[in-house]
């Protein structure tokens, strides 16, 4: 069972990784 807490962690990273990578792509064309 996890917390809400890691959730939320997990959640925020995963958007954020997803945002560098997109960040990534525009900057790398």
């Amino acid at each position: 069972m996890e917390s809400i807490e890691d959730k939320r962690k997990r959640l925020i990273f995963r958007s954020w990784h997803r945002g560098t990578k997109e960040m990534d792509l525009i900057l790398g064309t």
